[in-house]
């Protein structure tokens, strides 16, 4: 990559193309780069339509595109692009999902002005914007020497980096016992660094800025092989990870995600890898997402992305992702559970913490101190789940802008096979599973010595008597992941899928049963009312009302299951809801014999529904009093209602 050692500010009228054959994606990005104050953006939708821009006398000032694209791919339009005298010198930057360092000198070499990888942050895409329009020669970035910081009291200071993610919440546990006065260091201080992204913390830890992080391991891996001073301490976490499908996915086996689009948070990550395994299994050639095309469309989104990506659109089959975000879609009825990732390899590594080899040579009793802190925070979390999850809230999501609640991260936290944190020692045959899988079966990554960048010496102290047997097998098992996750999904536990089923519901009478409506999709309850009939509408469709101006169709709930039109008498009451389909908020009125009570429904008095018919607007069955009542799932009335009417 290129950088400049002086930048300069850019002009927010300048016109940028961006090169993205997504829609999704491409979408994402506009609205990213518009949020930087740029607005004059002319939007390609592959290399080719890039070139019949560029060939025209359309002022292009800046050109950001995708490397993967087929016909011309970023590469190819990045060439081109150097050889046409009229747009030589136009500043390039490339957004790819190619994460490998290797693919950052290839761009280099062909005069890339910089290169940010997917997923990336606004700040990470205006920081290669101003480098790109540096007034001087870029330079390719070296790995500088990270110089301790001491405080008066002689303590070093650590800067450790992390993401908003479940995965690394044994530091913010770690933050809470020292912040708390449960533990006072005594060879070092705590700064944390919470990044937007993946880039700030590879990039942290290769300039210097990060004493220690926590990442993804391939990614550490790729940092290594290039020549950053690492060395691998400890694992962040164990499992964690979940697949989830969009339930607007139609079919069964392959055909849930074939010719559709799958989200992936980084291309150098465990998800990829356990994606790639398990669509391989389906019978699917999955690819590799930035590199080579498959069955399915594998796209780098950031995480915080992905369940908007997945609602209201049924070309997204689904993503694979760290937790709370897999059990956050599946609560709010917008995805189902595919497999826990701890289902298809048992206890498997994902996110790593580092350290500057620096910080190791010159302060190893501040590093053992502060490893020795990070398995106390582990067991903490695996003991105190509750408690955990409430430091988690504060420290994942301090500004609310994930949304995340306390019960969604106790549920992520104590579930059997999913995060585990009492063991957090460098499993290093798991490791070069890892490794050999990625580079060997994928192509992706890069070949380092294991036994060399783990260093044991601090997790041996730190994880004394609980110490693997070194001779142990890895239990990663391709060939075996397919009928492990139908197995877990026939008779496991059904607690996360019954998770955000739980709250207020108004039970109505309707079709000779009783069905639960979710109060937070109630917007009002009337009475009879006058009815608009429209012509040949269909039975169901009972009118058109107008309530204080809002025309709105009021359905027949009677005639929608199958049963007789429901008699305009005293009794009858209609109900108006409302439900997020995509991006759009939809009003439907349902016309509903009575109204009887509200019951407290709590997750543990829920039940999947069986497969009976019109079970695809049932959400579930709760036990009241002894009885078993339906639960309504408004979110597929809704859309199949306006979808007919």
């Amino acid at each position: 990559m290129r950088k400049a050692g002086v930048t300069m500010s850019v002009e927010k009228n300048i016109q940028i193309l961006l090169v993205e054959d997504s829609a999704a994606t491409r979408k994402i990005e506009a609205r990213l780069i518009a949020g930087l104050g740029f607005e004059n953006i002319i939007q390609a939708v592959d290399g080719e339509e890039a070139i019949e821009i560029l060939t025209g006398d359309q002022q292009v000032d800046l050109i950001i595109s995708d490397w993967n694209m087929n016909a011309v791919s970023g590469l190819d339009l990045l060439k081109w692009v150097r050889v046409h005298a009229t747009r030589s010198q136009t500043p390039f930057i490339m957004a790819t999902g190619q994460g490998e360092k290797s693919q950052v000198v290839i761009a280099t070499e062909a005069g890339v002005n910089g290169v940010v990888s997917k997923p990336f942050s606004p700040d990470d895409l205006m920081k290669r914007i101003e480098v790109a329009f540096s007034a001087d020669d870029a330079q390719e970035e070296q790995s500088n020497r990270r110089e301790p910081v001491v405080d008066s009291d002689g303590k070093v200071e650590l800067t450790v980096g992390h993401i908003q993610i479940t995965d690394h919440l044994v530091l913010g546990v770690a933050k809470y016992l020292i912040d708390s006065g449960s533990v006072t260091p005594r060879y070092f201080s705590l700064k944390t660094k919470c990044c937007q992204s993946w880039n700030p913390v590879a990039e942290g830890l290769e300039n210097g800025e990060l004493d220690a992080a926590f990442i993804l391991a391939p990614m550490a891996f790729d940092l290594y092989g290039f020549g950053v001073p690492l060395k691998l301490l400890l694992l962040a976490h164990k499992n964690g990870s979940t697949m989830v499908r969009n339930k607007q996915s139609g079919g069964s086996g392959k055909e849930l995600f074939a010719g559709k689009t799958f989200y992936l948070p980084h291309q150098l990550s465990v998800h990829h890898m356990i994606t790639h395994i398990y669509m391989s299994e389906l019978g699917l050639n999955p690819g590799v997402a930035g590199k080579v095309s498959g069955d399915l469309d594998l796209e780098i989104v950031p995480p915080v992305r992905m369940p908007e990506l997945l609602a209201g659109n049924a070309n997204a089959a689904g993503f694979m992702v760290a937790e709370p975000l897999g059990t956050k879609a599946i609560s709010s009825n917008s995805a189902d559970l595919v497999f826990l990732s701890g289902e298809v390899w048992e206890d498997h590594p994902c996110c790593v913490n580092v350290f500057r080899q620096e910080l190791i040579d010159e302060y190893p009793a501040a590093v053992q101190e502060f490893i020795n802190l990070l398995v106390r925070a582990g067991q903490l979390i695996a003991n105190e789940p509750h408690m955990a999850a409430q430091i988690g809230v504060k420290f994942l999501d301090p500004q609310g802008v994930l949304n995340l609640n306390e019960t969604v991260l106790e549920n992520v936290l104590t579930e059997p096979v999913g995060i585990k944190t009492h063991d957090l020692y460098p499993a290093v045959i798991e490791l070069k599973a890892m490794q050999d899988y990625m580079v060997n079966k994928m192509g992706i990554g890069s070949t380092v010595d294991i036994d060399t960048f783990v260093d044991l010496q601090f997790a041996n102290q730190a994880c004394a008597g609980n110490i693997p047997d070194s001779n142990q097998q890895s239990r990663l098992n391709p060939g075996t992941f397919l009928a492990k996750a139908s197995q877990a999904r026939s008779g496991g536990d059904m607690s996360k899928l019954m998770l955000g089923k739980e709250g207020k519901y108004l039970f109505t009478g309707a079709a000779g049963e009783e069905y639960g409506i979710g109060i937070m999709n109630v917007v009002e309850i009337v009475g009879r009312q006058q009815l608009t009939e429209l012509p040949d509408a269909p039975e169901c469709l009972r009118g058109v009302m107008n309530l204080r101006g809002d025309l709105i169709s009021v359905l027949d709930l009677n005639v929608w299951f199958g049963y007789p039109p429901i008699e305009m008498g005293d009794r009858i009451a209609i109900i108006v809801i409302e439900v997020q389909l995509g991006s759009e908020l939809e009003r439907l009125a349902v016309m509903v014999e009575k109204v009887t009570e509200i019951f407290e429904i709590n997750a543990s008095d829920v039940e999947a529904a069986p497969d009976i018919m019109n079970s695809k607007y049932i959400l579930a069955f709760a036990k009241v009093d002894g009885d078993a009542k339906i639960l309504l799932d408004v979110h597929q009335v809704v859309r199949s209602a306006t979808s007919e009417l």
